[in-house]
């Protein structure tokens, strides 16, 4: 599931090698409401999020609802992985207030990457499935469906 590209529902699409995979929805994500969700999708017709923060500003976005999507690693284009996006979204002020579009510079923090255990683990919870399995399947030379 991918912040930038899914929907509210799983769709069918094709992948680079021309294969079809399924793009999965924001439905899976547990405790994500279906209105944060459609405002995600709203936003994103105007133009693409470029950063976490954006999206949370732009699809006006509870902390809930991000925290669900960081679970699910839902942020992973734009955070680089689910650790980073835990903690971008517990920087984000979510109420509006007279400094919401002050630019902050702040240096990054760096967490290293979690592993594809944690990965799994982390997915189960977030979404009751293993999105990344196939991947796992295919570097041991099995073949698999893709989820995207």
């Amino acid at each position: 599931m991918d912040a930038l590209s899914s929907d509210w529902g799983c769709t069918l699409e094709f992948g680079t090698d021309g294969n079809p995979a399924v793009r999965l929805g924001f439905r899976l994500v547990q405790g994500l409401s279906q209105a944060g969700a459609e405002r995600i999708v709203a936003a994103r017709r105007d133009r693409l999020f470029d950063s976490v923060e954006d999206l949370a500003r732009r699809a006006e976005l509870n902390r809930h609802d991000l925290k669900c999507l960081a679970a699910a690693g839902a942020f992973e284009a734009l955070s680089g992985h689910r650790r980073h996006a835990y903690w971008q979204v517990a920087g984000i002020e979510t109420d509006a207030h007279i400094l919401r579009d002050a630019p902050v510079a702040e240096t990054p923090a760096n967490f290293p990457p979690p592993t594809e255990g944690e990965n799994l683990v982390a997915d189960y919870a977030s979404t009751g499935s293993y999105p990344r399995a196939p991947s796992a399947c295919a570097a041991a030379g099995a073949p698999v469906a893709h989820a995207l």
